[in-house]
């Protein structure tokens, strides 16, 4: 457990930043410090002709203030969590709440996408 390679977000698609969890993976303000680095994965070309063609397009519209810092680079090997992390807010759904609610993430994702 935990040395399994795990799968990944599909890639951004047709829809591009119109989803709400491609929405998350462009930030639009610089990292919060070393350990919180803004990275949008990819395994293949197309993967990443989507993800750069979402970030140019913010880029272009500038709906933000400050400017887009998220990386776009070839995915690393990825390993999946202990069983008790996955679908951690199915299993502890009041936790979760308390969490999605008290860090701000909620609110400030409906600040910027609305």
């Amino acid at each position: 457990m935990g040395d399994e390679p795990a799968g990944r977000d599909p890639p951004l698609g047709t829809a591009g930043l119109r989803r709400p969890a491609a929405r998350e993976k462009i930030r639009a303000t610089g990292p919060a410090g070393q350990c919180d680095v803004s990275l949008r994965p990819h395994d293949d070309e197309e993967q990443k002709r989507l993800a750069e063609a979402s970030k140019a397009a913010l880029l272009k519209n500038k709906p933000f203030k400050s400017e887009i810092v998220t990386e776009i680079t070839r995915a690393a090997e990825f390993y999946a969590a202990e069983d008790y992390h996955q679908d951690y807010y199915q299993k502890n759904p009041v936790r979760y709440k308390f969490y999605k609610t008290g860090c701000g993430r909620a609110a400030r994702l409906k600040q910027l996408w609305g």
